[in-house]
């Protein structure tokens, strides 16, 4: 009996070291890191400013997390991306509807950043630069979005975009990533089915619809790079950071649609296209400075390119494991 018990007690312990070298092998493999904080700007006039035009009284606040955890063992590789980006600014201004001489200070709340995305891509190596992949990614905002006459045009899941995608991913270097997804499967979700009554284009989707589905190829390049001014600013590791993000989405429907009277110029006005590019730099162990640019372009929303740009000072914290 008592040798069945130490025999039980054993094996038992061996499981349970076995499961924890599994553990910490498991754990070896993965790299996880986030970056968090808030930017602020703000600016006061007082009623007699002249100088330069005149000014308007504002603040705002903007907040950004963005999370990564990434897997990789011999052949596998899994990598996992969160972020998440809102800001509002409160303006004041006079309103001289009902007080032609006065005016009435009113406060505008506009938002100025809002975003939701997520990815994950699994991978798997062919060599030591060309991975094969497949990949799911969701965007979205969390509040409502005004036009410029206060009408409601957007807010969570209207619209929302899943795209699932399957293709090849090729980095010739550690801090560039290029992939190609010659299956592209993407939903555009819209939850208020009115939004035809102010925007024609209705974000691609039927007018009375809350779903479209496309096929089509997805090109994703990313580019991330530390750049030193010194030596020893590289020893402290006190970079300015550089990451740029290009997507397009080519939709085989829409190209079909153009053949054969199509041009050139009409053939990239049917891809679907969104550039990031942002700077930072650390001034102190918790403040940042940074700029940010977005260019998107998408005809199912404007026949125009968008554009919007950022700069800003913050508080920032950085965690990698």
């Amino acid at each position: 009996m008592k040798r069945k018990k130490l025999l039980f007690l054993l094996a038992t312990t061996v499981v349970s070291v076995s499961l924890n070298a599994q553990d910490l092998d498991t754990i070896k493999h993965w790299k996880k890191s986030f970056q968090t904080g808030i930017n602020f700007n703000q600016s006061a006039f007082s009623n007699s400013w002249k100088a330069g035009g005149g000014g308007t009284n504002n603040l705002a606040g903007r907040l950004f997390f963005s999370g990564n955890a990434n897997y990789k063992k011999d052949k596998i590789s899994w990598d996992n991306v969160a972020q998440l980006d809102y800001g509002r600014q409160l303006t004041k201004k006079k309103d001289y509807t009902s007080d032609v001489i006065n005016g009435k200070d009113t406060t505008l709340n506009i938002k100025i950043a809002d975003r939701i995305f997520a990815e994950s891509k699994v991978g798997y190596a062919l060599n030591s630069k060309l991975n094969i992949y497949g990949s799911a990614a969701f965007l979205s905002q969390i509040d409502k979005g005004l036009d410029e006459r206060n009408n409601i045009i957007s807010y969570f899941m209207s619209p929302g975009y899943l795209t699932e995608s399957f293709g090849f991913d090729y980095k010739p270097e550690s801090n560039l990533s290029i992939s190609l997804g010659l299956l592209t499967l993407r939903q555009t979700f819209l939850n208020d089915t009115n939004v035809y009554l102010i925007l024609p284009a209705n974000y691609g989707v039927k007018k009375g619809k809350s779903f479209r589905n496309e096929i089509g190829t997805q090109v994703v390049v990313d580019y991330n790079k530390k750049i030193y001014l010194s030596a020893d600013d590289k020893i402290k590791d006190n970079a300015i950071i550089l990451k740029a993000r290009y997507w397009a989405f080519v939709n085989y429907q829409a190209l079909g649609n153009l053949y054969p009277n199509s041009t050139a110029k009409a053939g990239v006005k049917a891809i679907d296209q969104r550039l990031d590019l942002s700077l930072s730099a650390k001034l102190n162990k918790y403040m940042n400075v940074s700029f940010g640019y977005t260019m998107f372009y998408d005809l199912d929303q404007d026949v125009r390119v968008q554009h919007a740009q950022n700069f800003a000072l913050g508080i920032m914290y950085n965690f990698s494991k």
